[in-house]
């Protein structure tokens, strides 16, 4: 209820406090709604990214006061695009709400887990649990994958790759986000289905990729990119049954040779 007060003690007509009170049930609960859509995936009804990220921020005050580690579990579905060109978008959004309650049923309970987007999720774990507990809360999320999701009337395997940050003395929620997604990344580049811790040379390694794959671009403009061709020779004929052809950069910083591909030719 919304009660407005009014002083009307000066009215001799009146000599009182006048209250009107008007119900706004219905306003709350429309506030309510607003709230919680700002905050909340609208498919899964996890944690949003923005709410993650201030549960993370807060979760890192309090650490820092209590001495105590947070964790972040940054999870991705594996060939997620796959199930979506194959079996359609209904299909996919079928996946998404399905992992996301297999997470939240396999997550502690003072555990956060949230949607970021697409087919990322994420788990905020505190409550100074260590790497031993955090080891098992992957354990349990990866073995709730391990069951096959039944999408357009057929079973599919579907497996994630888990990216694993602990906070250091000075991260900002951001970093611990982005330490995780880098870890996730890592574990996807080694095979996926599996998972990877954060270190320190992982922010290296991308970075340098990410110089790399810049220069990669503007070679050819530059004309940094050339042909090289190797004989292969049958050690019992001594013939030349192929030619491996190989593309090699030359670059001031990448200097190192770079093979590309092979193509083999018939034999004359």
């Amino acid at each position: 209820a919304e009660i407005i007060a009014t002083n009307l003690l000066h009215d001799p007509t009146v000599r009182g406090i006048v209250l009107n009170t008007r119900d706004v049930s219905e306003r709350k609960r429309l506030e309510q709604q607003l709230t919680h859509q700002a905050f909340h995936d609208p498919l899964t009804g996890l944690a949003n990214r923005a709410l993650f990220r201030d549960r993370v921020s807060h979760a890192l005050a309090r650490a820092r006061r209590q001495g105590e580690p947070i964790s972040v579990l940054y999870l991705d579905l594996d060939d997620f695009k796959r199930v979506n060109d194959s079996l359609g978008h209904s299909e996919g959004d079928r996946l998404l709400v399905v992992a996301a309650e297999r997470f939240r049923i396999s997550a502690r309970a003072g555990d956060t887990v949230a949607r970021l987007g697409g087919d990322e999720f994420a788990v905020l774990i505190e409550d100074g649990v260590d790497s031993r507990g955090v080891t098992s809360v992957v354990d349990r999320l990866s073995e709730a994958m391990t069951r096959p999701f039944m999408l357009g009337g057929n079973e599919v395997l579907v497996k994630m790759s888990v990216g694993v940050a602990t906070a250091g003395p000075d991260d900002t929620a951001d970093d611990l986000l982005r330490n995780a997604d880098m870890a996730m990344y890592t574990a996807k580049r080694r095979g996926k289905g599996r998972s990877e811790t954060y270190q320190a040379h992982m922010y290296t390694d991308v970075k340098h990729r990410g110089e790399m794959e810049a220069a990669l671009r503007a070679a050819i403009e530059g004309e940094e990119l050339y042909l090289a061709y190797q004989p292969i020779v049958s050690l019992n004929t001594g013939r030349i049954e192929g030619i491996e052809a190989l593309v090699r950069w030359e670059h001031p910083q990448f200097g190192h040779l770079l093979p590309q591909h092979f193509v083999p030719l018939a034999e004359e």
